[in-house]
């Protein structure tokens, strides 16, 4: 389901060789224990994204009050476009978005500013980090892709696989049922075609239609993510290697191959001498274990441009503040006025 996510029961035995009942069953029992959610994952650069922002901080350890305190009075803005997932652990934090332009992207981070001086006033540490990509030079290796470290977990072995975010097609611009149909698929991923179709007043055939050609045309991805901390994966780690520049761009390129292989990620990135990762784990001896030795490896060969920076959350004391939350993103680049 996580490696095939638009794919029917019928289309999933026929990769797993079974009866189309065991599946049916299986994916009813599975959605039951809560070990898995969809989603409908918009292209950022289709609709018309030219940055994205990556965005982490920490506060000292004394200063867990402030954290929770700082979540309250709204540091985060679960509502905005700004943003489409954000972490919120005891000491840390990540926030990853896309903006129009570079001119939005500071705009926002000014605004960021001024909220953590509210929020969390003299805090020690690094309490923000903000880091702006052009989108037309970003590299996205896995863009939430579970697959792989699902492969990993059941010893199964895994074809290979296109990044999700690629670039918009060329030369063609959404119809206005178009933009209500994507939008509408973004908001309520499990809908049927007739339930998007009955509450935009449009044919169930032209539902159908439109999602098929937007999955085509890569503007969107259907997507299953499984809850990690179900199978064990009790920390998430965020890691940002900045790759020596000196380097010539083959010897950056093999840094980076080395860090996806050596992360079990869920999100990874590159854009010239940068390297961004969020990986999972299960249990911290896994996680010092694994980046430890990849650290190492890649210092030794004097790959980095000092340490890495490194967030660990783990499951029992992260907030969750934005789970993929794209429906305020796409409402404001499809320039869609409509209630919610």
């Amino acid at each position: 389901m996580v490696r095939y996510p638009g794919y029917n029961d019928r289309e999933l035995a026929s990769v797993v060789r079974c009866r189309v009942s065991t599946v049916t069953a299986i994916r009813a029992r599975l959605l039951e224990q809560g070990m898995f959610s969809r989603a409908m994952v918009p292209s950022l650069q289709a609709l018309g994204a030219g940055i994205m922002s990556v965005s982490y901080g920490g506060v000292s350890f004394g200063q867990l009050v402030d954290m929770k305190k700082a979540l309250e009075r709204g540091l985060f803005r679960p509502g905005s476009c700004d943003s489409f997932h954000a972490l919120a652990g005891s000491f840390c934090w990540l926030e990853l978005g896309a903006f129009r332009n570079y001119s939005d992207a500071c705009r926002d981070s000014d605004g960021m500013w001024r909220r953590f001086n509210d929020c969390m006033a003299g805090a020690q540490g690094q309490p923000c980090v903000r880091s702006h990509y052009p989108m037309d030079l970003v590299q996205f290796h896995n863009f939430f892709d579970h697959s792989s470290i699902l492969s990993g977990l059941f010893n199964i072995r895994r074809d290979g696989g296109q990044p999700r975010q690629v670039p918009p097609p060329p030369g063609r611009k959404l119809t206005s049922v178009e933009k209500l149909v994507f939008y509408s698929l973004v908001k309520r991923p499990g809908a049927s075609d007739k339930a998007v179709a009955s509450g935009l007043g449009v044919s169930r055939q032209a539902v159908a239609r439109i999602r098929r050609l937007m999955v085509k045309e890569g503007r969107l991805f259907p997507v299953v993510f499984p809850r990690l901390e179900k199978l064990g994966f009790d920390i998430l780690a965020f890691f940002h290697f900045r790759l020596d520049h000196r380097k010539p761009p083959t010897a950056r390129s093999g840094a980076v191959k080395q860090i996806l292989e050596g992360i079990p990620n869920i999100f990874a990135m590159s854009i010239g001498p940068e390297c961004i990762v969020l990986g999972a784990y299960r249990g911290f001896p896994e996680f010092e274990l694994g980046s430890t030795k990849l650290i190492r490896r890649l210092d030794g060969a004097g790959l980095l441009e000092g340490a890495p920076a490194v967030q660990t959350f783990l499951a029992g004391d992260t907030v969750v503040v934005k789970d993929h939350d794209y429906v305020p993103f796409v409402k404001g680049m499809l320039g869609l006025k409509i209630a919610d």
